[in-house]
């Protein structure tokens, strides 16, 4: 609970919010595996394992990042009014935020956050369903189909690195993913779309929110026309993405990987590749670089 403080401290800096507020983090206990967690106004609720304390496990911590991140990383609405066809930003930008907020903060050792970075390009690239379109994961019943719902935010992590690493490549280092999502989040906030006290509303939305239009607007402005085509190419259509080696700063490296595929279903997935073992498939992964040192990790 200590490192959660200190995680919304930081966050609320970082975020630029002033706002008192009263904020509680509530865990529940369940037999493993049980990590999960639900982001709701001002709390958030986490399951992690009970039994007794594995010492060499830090616990939940990036977790307990993400989780945290939803009550600052909010603000997008969409025709239909937001919901899970928003995913790619309300959970892949909050996910990106998370991994990136905790190296930059110091709070977090550096390979719990590499761990992390691998686990959503692991899974992103072994996901059956990572070519699914933005419209039909929107659809997705997480209780049937776990795998095609988690793809916003194994996609949207890697979508936003990839952003955030043009952005600086097109401004020669001078800028960066910042400084698009963080006006457009407090204007969200100051505007009455999260809390705040003004009733302004624009036509058609929710007071102050943005659309996914004025977003991808913004994004281009910043990293130039390639901005839109890759967002239509990766987030509407579903197509591949593969970042720039650089995109989680000059720590980590992306290198090619053979990984064990995985499987749609319950049933085993030996048996649904009519094998003994597991298939591999083509990915990626990252790998700390070793010339730089940990300082730089979090200053860049």
């Amino acid at each position: 609970m200590e490192w959660v403080a200190s995680m919304y401290e930081y966050m609320r800096t970082f975020h630029g919010e002033t706002t008192p507020r009263r904020y509680r983090v509530m865990g529940r206990m369940f037999p493993p595996p049980a990590y999960g967690g639900t982001a709701l106004p001002n709390h958030f609720v986490f399951n992690a394992p009970s039994g007794p304390r594995d010492t060499s496990d830090p616990g939940p911590l990036m977790l307990l990042a993400h989780e945290t991140g939803h009550l600052f990383v909010r603000g997008l609405q969409n025709a239909g009014g937001g919901g899970p066809s928003n995913n790619w930003f309300t959970e892949g930008l909050n996910e990106y935020y998370a991994i990136s907020l905790a190296l930059r903060s110091g709070l977090a050792a550096l390979d719990l956050v590499s761990r992390e970075m691998n686990l959503q390009t692991r899974n992103y690239y072994t996901n059956p369903s990572k070519n699914m379109p933005a419209d039909s994961v929107a659809r997705t019943n997480p209780m049937q189909n776990g795998m095609a719902y988690n793809v916003s935010y194994e996609r949207g992590t890697l979508f936003w690195a990839e952003m955030d690493a043009r952005i600086r490549a097109a401004s020669n280092g001078r800028r960066s993913l910042d400084g698009v999502i963080l006006p457009l989040i407090k204007r969200a906030r100051t505007l009455g779309g999260d809390g705040g006290a003004s009733n302004e509303a624009r036509p058609g939305g929710l007071p102050g929110w943005f659309t996914p239009d004025e977003l991808v607007d913004s994004l281009a402005k910043a990293a130039g026309p390639s901005a839109r085509a890759l967002f239509d190419s990766v987030i509407v259509q579903g197509k591949t993405i593969v970042p720039a080696t650089n995109a989680f700063g000059p720590c980590f490296a992306l290198r090619p990987a053979k990984l064990p595929a995985r499987y749609s279903g319950t049933s085993d997935a030996r048996a649904q590749a009519g094998s003994t073992s597991v298939p591999e498939v083509d990915g990626y992964l990252w790998v700390r670089v070793s010339s730089v040192p940990d300082e730089r990790c979090r200053t860049w």
